[in-house]
């Protein structure tokens, strides 16, 4: 796979699931890559419509965490992203059987990410197509965290 991150750091694209490890639930096995995206060792990417399917999904009554903890999270979020309004690649994408999440390949393919990290079956399933394609790899938390610069 072409890298286009040469002395930069790398760009991940983050699914909601994800972020809300992060944001809302301190899930301590994501620590690492918190880390990662709060000291600035990766480029944390999004663009408006998935800022506002985070934002939709904070704003949820199931959501177990009070209105003060779900404004800081939009709040931690934008702090530690780029907003991406650029245009759309050219690349075909394979289907994805949720069309709920053809934003987050869609979006890691116009920022020519170097990863998409997903908790999401569905995204994980299209990992080996979207690789052959050379575009960029679709990674677990776990995987995402091997993957961190040495230097953290």
């Amino acid at each position: 796979m072409e890298e286009y991150w040469d002395n930069q750091s790398p760009r991940w694209v983050l699914d909601t699931n994800v972020l809300l490890d992060w944001l809302i639930f301190s899930d301590r096995a994501a620590l690492p890559l918190v880390e990662a995206i709060e000291s600035g060792a990766i480029d944390l990417v999004s663009n408006e419509l998935c800022r506002r399917e985070l934002a939709r999904v904070l704003a949820e009554a199931d959501l177990p965490a009070d209105v003060s903890r779900r404004a800081r999270a939009l709040v931690r979020f934008d702090e530690h992203v780029t907003l991406y309004a650029g245009d759309p690649g050219a690349e075909v994408l394979p289907q994805c059987r949720d069309s709920t999440d053809k934003k987050f390949l869609e979006l890691a393919r116009d920022t020519r990410a170097h990863a998409l990290v997903t908790k999401d079956r569905e995204l994980l399933r299209l990992a080996r197509r979207v690789r052959e394609l050379g575009l960029f790899k679709i990674i677990d938390v776990a995987a995402a965290i091997r993957q961190l610069p040495d230097s953290l």
